[in-house]
């Protein structure tokens, strides 16, 4: 399925036809050159936007430190009153069950309205409306907590300070993912990263071994660093040396494509 136009590419026509600058490319059939280029047309989209995404999440750490510290005050002003309500429940064990019984009618809960609820939360309690305070003191520190990592976990990751690191961290490691460390929600693109033209240079060179493979065993296409440093200028408009793509293309054969 093909993805939705990116502004600033062109249309596969236009890419048809500056490519025909390169002749190493006339030996393939128009249908297999056509393929080739729809493909490699997908992945430079897929570029662009991981590219578009890492400078957005450049600008955003102003608005969403601000962001994070509100819900992060608020998570302790919740955590407060669910550490008092649990020392009130403990202190006063028969004086809250009985404060409780003599709220006003508007707030309360009936046991045969709560008890579904109450027993999906794992309660205990035989009163309602303790139980049900209790439980939405956790559900609100459990969403502002939820909220801080997602206001860290925006921050591009070259950018974040250490709380909003440890944030992303605990909250990763809490949801049991085994490779936390790695664990990439965001391009890991900084504002001069190399990796994204590596990325594209290492997929470009998987679609041109699938269209070799229609010259049949033991041909490949003739300089190839050549055929995708015109597809870097058509595309990007990003002039690169044909030497300096081979050398790339020498490096992943054994350390392998970088990942976006």
């Amino acid at each position: 399925m093909e993805s939705k136009d990116v502004e600033g590419l062109p249309d596969l026509k236009s890419f048809f036809e500056s490519m025909e600058q390169c002749s190493e490319l006339r030996v393939l059939e128009p249908e297999t050159r056509t393929s080739l280029l729809k493909m490699v047309l997908e992945i430079a989209k897929v570029k662009i936007w991981h590219e578009r995404t890492a400078e957005l999440t450049r600008q955003l750490p102003p608005h969403t430190r601000s962001v994070r510290k509100d819900f992060s005050n608020l998570r302790g002003h919740l955590e407060e009153a669910s550490d008092h309500l649990r020392k009130a429940s403990e202190l006063a064990p028969r004086l809250l069950p009985e404060t409780l019984q003599h709220l006003p009618p508007e707030v309360q809960v009936s046991q045969h309205d709560a008890q579904p609820w109450l027993a999906q939360e794992g309660s205990s309690h035989a009163h309602g409306d303790f139980d049900r305070i209790a439980i939405m003191l956790r559900a609100a520190v459990n969403y502002a907590r939820r909220r801080e990592f997602l206001c860290a976990e925006v921050v591009h990751p070259s950018l974040r300070t250490r709380a909003e690191k440890k944030i992303v961290q605990e909250w990763l490691r809490s949801f049991a993912f085994a490779d936390h460390e790695g664990y990439t929600p965001i391009a890991l693109i900084g504002e001069k990263s190399p990796a994204a033209s590596h990325w594209f240079i290492g997929r470009v060179h998987l679609c041109v071994v699938e269209a070799e493979s229609a010259l049949g065993p033991g041909h490949k296409l003739r300089n190839e660093g050549r055929i995708i440093a015109r597809m870097f200028e058509v595309l990007f408009q990003e002039p690169k040396e044909p030497e300096s793509i081979r050398k790339e293309l020498d490096r992943q054969r054994t350390a392998g494509i970088p990942e976006l």
